[in-house]
């Protein structure tokens, strides 16, 4: 906001994005060297089969995630081609405000995925089904306060929107 604030355009946001990310990732690896003072990359110590076999693996997930993106911001881009640019806004609102709460449920997966992987590894397939039930349980508790009120406010609120 500052930078719009002060004139700046596009151009300048990008470079503020860009600076911020770049210092982000400067802070991290500073307080990983700080945490771990002896770690060092020693590029003889690289296996070859293993990295193929990580460099498979990313490229799945690269054209996963590409995926991902074009079916969240197709249509918006599809609005912004047909409509007015100020379209896409009304368009994504919704969309916007539902996607966090859908990643509320998606951090509880991350949060399980290893514990269901362990009990199934330890063939307890009874305590996979309670952790399932009590996820499901824990993901409507967090939905519900969301749906109410989308159901009473939504409509005034994206109107005033």
């Amino acid at each position: 906001l500052l930078v719009l604030q002060a004139g700046g355009g596009l151009v300048a946001l990008g470079l503020v994005l860009v600076s911020s990310q770049s210092l982000t990732y400067i802070l991290h690896a500073w307080s990983f060297r700080r945490a771990f003072p002896d770690f060092t990359i020693r590029f003889r110590l690289i296996q070859r089969k293993r990295f193929e076999e990580i460099l498979s693996f990313g490229v799945r997930t690269l054209t996963g995630s590409i995926a991902q993106i074009v079916l969240n911001q197709g249509p918006a881009l599809m609005v912004g081609r047909a409509l007015p640019p100020s379209f896409v806004g009304f368009y994504t609102l919704p969309s916007r405000l539902l996607s966090y709460a859908v990643d509320a449920f998606a951090r509880i997966g991350y949060i399980t995925s290893p514990n269901t992987a362990r009990q199934m590894a330890l063939g307890d397939s009874d305590a996979v089904v309670r952790l399932g039930m009590f996820l499901n349980r824990y993901c409507l508790a967090l939905f519900v306060p969301f749906g109410v009120f989308v159901f009473f406010w939504g409509h005034p609120l994206i109107s005033l929107w």
